[in-house]
């Protein structure tokens, strides 16, 4: 076997570790008898190629083409509301690339409105069902100006 110069090899017989300095005669072995023998080695990896291809600044991944969704979100408030009571439905138009994924819809959606994100939960719908946030317009075959229904879960209202 080709190991490193730093392997660490250790031998053992009838429980025994054996030493290099000493012969098979002073251990009584006999012919046929079985060694044990475990090899412990450290591989450097070779150094990566220190020159990298970076893109250029600008490069971007296509994302596709713009989609506008009409976006018509309802709100349901789980606590209190003061002073007004939420509007049965807001309504924006919100721009989305097909092939971004959908969470960035809800991250625009949160700011058109001024939701607290960390305190409102969303759930978005298309066609009645229910979405993945991580999936992408395109892999839900979304059309431009299709309609996107979010149930906005709000512990109070005070606007």
């Amino acid at each position: 076997h080709n190991l490193p110069p730093t392997s660490m090899i250790t031998m053992n017989f009838d429980g025994n570790t054996l030493s290099r300095d000493n012969t098979p005669k002073f251990y009584e072995m006999e012919d046929e008898d079985l060694i044990d023998c475990k090899a412990q080695a450290s591989y450097l990896l070779p150094t990566p190629n220190p020159t990298v291809q970076m893109l250029p600044a600008k490069a971007k991944c296509n994302l596709g083409k713009a989609l506008v969704f009409t976006c018509r979100s309802k709100i349901k408030v789980t606590g209190k509301v003061q002073p007004n009571k939420p509007p049965a439905a807001l309504n924006s138009n919100l721009t989305l690339r097909e092939n971004e994924a959908l969470s960035a819809l809800l991250e625009k959606l949160g700011k058109a409105h001024q939701f607290d994100m960390a305190a409102t939960k969303f759930t978005m719908f298309f066609d009645g069902d229910k979405l993945d946030l991580e999936k992408t317009p395109k892999q839900y075959e979304m059309e431009n100006e299709d309609l996107i229904d979010f149930l906005v879960e709000v512990e109070s209202w005070t606007r």
